[in-house]
């Protein structure tokens, strides 16, 4: 059966035409990661023989883990998120004046914490049959690239996160009560790591105002990125702009714990969060993607756009999809966007990713 698109245009498909400021917003956004990733390869010895991970270089921020067993190995959930909390509240601050979004990650945590699996949660039943299919490394004390339910924290939110757990550990109570001692420091330092990052971008609203004056880009910038940082503590995500700051904080804590990696299907997550600010007036295309250029700065996680619904009965290309891929390309960094091909699909979006990719590389 031939897939049909949700009243998907020509007008949705083309490209949007930045203004000058968006473009300049991204520009530097290129030139920082280039400088950024210099310095990693003279700390690394001239290569970095993995991932373009969006990691910033800090080599001054140190982290004592506590709890470490006699060979310095952080063992055990509830240990290990104790430790992780802590981590993610002393993370240091970052928030580059270019961008709608603030935060970032550290290198990644087995830089700073040597984390292994105790023995106990070992499958030894399951060795034989791994070895069969040459599975050597196991998941259990392994890095993880597993896809999380990011509908899950757009809907409830940070607050709505640290309820629910506090919830169901009373309600569960006393069992699996290691899984709720482990979860709740670290939802409780990503809380933090918001709250810090909030007071600093206030700060800097008001020394730019001070010097530049109220209505001066930067000074706006910086408090607007206050006041969505505000409404992350207070509720779940309202805005385009509040939930592209709920993934870069999300993606803050996930890659600083073995490096996560997946997200999802992006255009769909952020989806009616842009409808819903375009029907109220509240953003434009252009600035839909200079936010959007933000997040792939903030980190290249695996995102996947368009493909079918799930009975198969109509596609998921929307105009935010092609914004999606704009704000890549304009970025011009490497990126882990998916296009998902499929028999009989709207080849419009796979072509607008050839003629990026023939453009720029």
């Amino acid at each position: 059966m031939k897939a049909m698109t949700i009243n998907l245009t020509d007008q949705d498909a083309r490209r949007c035409r930045l203004t000058e400021e968006t473009r300049a917003r991204i520009a530097a956004l290129n030139r920082a990661k280039r400088a950024l990733n210099a310095k990693k390869l003279e700390a690394f010895g001239g290569k970095y023989n993995t991932d373009d991970h969006g990691f910033i270089y800090m080599p001054k921020f140190r982290f004592e883990p506590e709890g470490v067993d006699a060979d310095g190995f952080v063992t055990g959930q509830v240990n290990l998120g104790r430790n992780l909390g802590r981590y993610l509240a002393e993370t240091p601050l970052y928030i580059h004046p270019a961008s709608a979004l603030a935060g970032c990650w550290v290198g990644n945590l087995p830089s700073y914490m040597r984390v292994r699996g105790v023995s106990a949660d070992l499958p030894p039943e399951l060795v034989a049959r791994q070895r069969r299919y040459l599975m050597w490394a196991n998941g259990i004390g392994g890095m993880n690239h597993l896809g999380p339910d990011l509908e899950i924290g757009l809907e409830l939110g940070l607050p709505g996160l640290l309820q629910k757990l506090v919830t169901w550990r009373d309600r569960n109570a006393p069992a699996g009560a290691d899984f709720y001692a482990a979860h709740e420091p670290v939802i409780r330092g990503i809380i933090r790591y918001t709250e810090r990052h909030r007071d600093e971008a206030r700060r800097r609203a008001a020394l730019r105002a001070a010097r530049c004056g109220a209505q001066d880009p930067l000074a706006e910038n910086y408090r607007a990125m206050a006041e969505t940082l505000e409404r992350l503590l207070a509720g779940p995500p309202l805005t385009l702009r509040d939930a592209c700051q709920f993934l870069s904080i999300f993606q803050s804590a996930d890659r600083s714990y073995f490096l996560g990696g997946a997200g999802g299907q992006l255009d769909e997550l952020l989806r009616p969060f842009y409808e819903r600010d375009r029907a109220l007036g509240l953003v434009t295309d252009d600035e839909a993607v200079w936010y959007l250029a933000s997040l792939f700065y903030n980190d290249t996680h695996y995102w996947q756009l368009g493909g079918l619904s799930p009975d198969g009965s109509h596609e998921l290309v929307t105009r935010l999809s092609f914004l999606i891929l704009q704000a890549a390309h304009e970025l011009a960094i490497p990126y882990n966007l998916a296009i998902r091909v499929y028999p009989g699909m709207d080849r419009r979006l796979l072509r607008r990713s050839l003629e990026y990719t023939l453009e720029r590389g």
